[in-house]
């Protein structure tokens, strides 16, 4: 694989790395609030039928939301999604200057391009297999090289479906236990 390809590919997935963390950051904000309002709703509720048993699972569903607001904004993933803006928007630029020396057999000029690559890479942490799985997916008809296996497919909807229910649950988890 040329150097030119594996920019191409890194850049991908690093675009991909960093939409799910923006999609994480918006999750957990709608969620965190969503538990939130559901804990005020039945606290009011209690102020017109007290219940002391109500009372206790309010104050254990405010610390859980609390300790759950306080987890998931130390996971920083706002931050960590403009980092990997910032590293693909960087390896666009080296991307372009790799193609120009490839195209012009520069090959003094593509092993310091490839130690710029080396360090961009160490500006972010890296992307997760989800999103290098998904890259390779979606980039199956435009490039030969990104070959996906059957397998891997199966680990890509493997990850879709364990996010979707796991979010699923989360949303409903509220309502259940008002059913219950």
């Amino acid at each position: 694989m040329k150097l030119s390809e594996k920019i191409w590919l890194t850049r991908k997935c690093r675009i991909q790395a960093s939409t799910r963390l923006e999609r994480f950051d918006l999750n957990s904000k709608i969620i965190i609030n969503y538990y939130s309002l559901f804990i005020v709703i039945l606290s009011l509720y209690s102020l017109v039928k007290p219940d002391p048993a109500m009372g206790i699972s309010l104050t254990s569903a405010s610390i859980l939301v609390l300790v759950a607001s306080l987890f998931i904004t130390s996971r920083n993933f706002k931050e960590r999604s403009i980092s990997h803006k910032q590293c693909y928007i960087k390896l666009d630029e080296l991307m372009h200057k790799v193609k120009d020396s490839e195209e012009n057999n520069k090959v003094g000029s593509l092993s310091t391009l490839t130690r710029s690559y080396a360090s961009v890479l160490n500006l972010t942490e890296n992307h997760s297999e989800y999103d290098y799985l998904k890259v390779k997916y979606y980039s199956l008809r435009d490039k030969e090289y990104l070959a996906i296996k059957k397998i891997e497919i199966a680990k890509l909807f493997l990850y879709w479906g364990i996010n979707t229910i796991l979010l699923l649950v989360l949303f409903l988890l509220p309502l259940l236990i008002l059913l219950l």
